[in-house]
């Protein structure tokens, strides 16, 4: 993985980043401002579990992705640390532990704010990037396949002879003057235009899905793949 990223100030990942920030802690402030105490602090308790589980999900993410480090990874700076007594601040409300968490925090958030950093460098984003591309498409698949099979009925209706002029008309179709044996019917429907081509849409998506599936692998296992290479250097060297 690449070496820490600060993000340039006034880029757009800058700028994204801090609106999805503002908008975030706007709408917390306003949701906890008009429910009633009892609810109030159910959403407390849901801020910090929320908190707290993130940075638990990142130790083992970074793990699984091969670049976990104790300088990079543990959240011993101070925002990180920062998170931690926020987290349990909003499980475990104390006075004292919240004006702590102001003198600490105040300085970090400023400092993350004008000058954010990636510790592992762009890679963690171009992991979710592909993540992200990988369940759009699998959801795209599934839009695929169903509309298959409606098709697929549509077309055994119309090779029946069953399917109502306006039917015919919505869909564009001619009507069918054979009359075909139900035991043809799959030779006619597999054959049709319009099956073969949505089959060709459903194994062009299959493609894409297995190609994003090997980016995600392959850059999941780039650390353990680099660690190799240094560890084969160091054996040709004799270290």
């Amino acid at each position: 993985m690449n070496d820490p990223v600060v993000i340039e100030p006034l880029s757009s990942l800058w700028l994204t980043g801090i609106a999805v920030s503002i908008i975030i802690s706007v709408m917390i402030v306003q949701v906890g401002v008009r429910i009633p105490p009892d609810k109030r602090r159910i959403l407390m308790l849901s801020i910090g579990l929320f908190i707290l589980g993130i940075e638990t999900w990142q130790q083992f993410y970074f793990s699984h992705l091969g670049v976990w480090t104790v300088e990079k990874s543990l959240p011993i700076h101070l925002c990180g640390i920062s998170a931690i007594i926020a987290g349990i601040m909003m499980i475990k409300a104390d006075q004292n532990g919240f004006e702590f968490l102001a003198l600490i925090g105040s300085p970090g958030a400023l400092h993350a704010i004008l000058t954010p950093q990636l510790n592992h460098g762009y890679d963690i984003l171009l992991v979710y990037k592909y993540y992200k591309h990988y369940a759009q498409e699998r959801l795209t698949l599934k839009k695929l396949e169903a509309e298959y099979k409606n098709l697929y009925k549509d077309k055994w209706e119309y090779y029946q002879g069953n399917l109502a002029d306006e039917d015919l008309k919505e869909r564009n179709w001619d009507p069918f003057q054979l009359k075909v044996l139900k035991s043809d019917l799959s030779t006619y429907i597999d054959s049709d235009k319009d099956i073969i081509n949505h089959m060709y849409k459903i194994e062009y998506q299959k493609e894409k899905i297995d190609f994003l599936d090997s980016v995600i692998r392959n850059i999941n296992n780039r650390g353990f793949h680099i660690k190799n290479a240094i560890d084969w250097e160091k054996f040709k060297v004799g270290i």
